[in-house]
């Protein structure tokens, strides 16, 4: 099945505690396209990028990791993220980013590539105007499945409702969906990540994977429930972890439930969930243990089971 990614890219900017100062492509969809491409995939990615250098440099990044990339150009300058490094090599961000996406755009890269997977998330899923392009495109025919990671972003949302809304139609539509424990702290406060992925499983998903950083992950289903310890590794810092971890749930839950012939999907297996937690987590534990948001090829997630 064709896999189609949609959402923003950006240059990060990032800076460490040693002073070192690095211009890097990212955002949190693109990461993930990237992923998918070294995992062996070709994903096409939907973007918006400004014909200036920075867009370039990503255009170039996405293209040499082997995605396929369909840019909308604006007038409006690429999006940048500071990045700060912190102490055990958590990331602080401070966002310069703008989200213009038309229905027409993403609608045709659907129908020239359909059916297919879509993945959708991060700031591109609430802010407007492209969250709207989104929400309308993911309701197509052509859209035989679809994951989607809510990546909450706090500072860049200012009206809490409306982002809600934004969320839930996507849980709603999606077939996987991974949260992190911040994530599910700023849609749910003060609940247990848990129970809320119980929920969560209800309003349509096959599959709601609950990452708790260095504790591991949790994935829920139809097999039940599944836990799986995170791996020990000396962090450098933790750019890109959580896109690594989707990039490989994507991956992993497609090659173990998809008929690419009939663009259909099953359901996992306990044992299948169990094996897919594990290669996601891998997957975070590589990408933590170097400097950015490089995700690992298939070679490197086998060599490291």
């Amino acid at each position: 099945m064709n896999v189609l990614v949609v959402g923003e890219s950006l240059l990060d900017i990032v800076s460490d505690t040693a002073g070192h100062v690095a211009a890097v492509p990212g955002g949190s969809p693109a990461n993930v396209a990237v992923g998918l491409a070294r995992l062996g995939l070709r994903p096409t990615f939907v973007t918006h990028l400004a014909p200036d250098d920075a867009g370039e440099t990503i255009r170039a990044h996405l293209e040499s990791a082997g995605a396929d990339i369909v840019a909308v150009d604006t007038a409006t300058p690429t999006s940048t993220a500071t990045a700060t490094i912190g102490t055990g090599g958590a990331a602080s961000y401070r966002f310069e980013i703008a989200w213009n996406l038309s229905d027409a755009a993403l609608d045709d890269a659907i129908a020239t590539h359909g059916p297919l997977h879509l993945h959708a998330g991060s700031i591109a899923a609430v802010m407007q105007p492209g969250a709207d392009a989104i929400a309308s495109a993911i309701e197509g025919p052509l859209v035989a499945s679809m994951s989607f990671d809510p990546n909450i972003r706090p500072g860049l949302i200012h009206d809490r409702e409306a982002a809600l809304h934004s969320v839930r139609r996507c849980l709603s539509r999606a077939d996987v969906v991974k949260a992190s424990d911040e994530d599910i702290a700023w849609i749910e406060p003060g609940e247990d990540p848990v129970k809320v992925a119980s929920r969560w499983l209800a309003l349509g998903p096959s599959l709601v994977v609950v990452t708790l950083g260095s504790d591991g992950a949790w994935a829920l289903g139809t097999f039940g429930q599944v836990f799986v310890p995170a791996r020990t590794v000396d962090v450098v810092d933790t750019v890109g972890a959580g896109d690594s971890f989707m990039s490989a749930l994507i991956a992993g839950w497609l090659a173990f439930t998809c008929d690419s012939s009939r663009g259909t999907v099953g359901e996992l297996t306990e044992e299948q969930a169990r094996d897919l937690l594990v290669d996601c987590v891998t997957a975070a534990a590589i990408t933590v243990g170097r400097r950015g948001a490089q995700p690992p090829t298939r070679a490197e997630l086998t060599a490291a089971r």
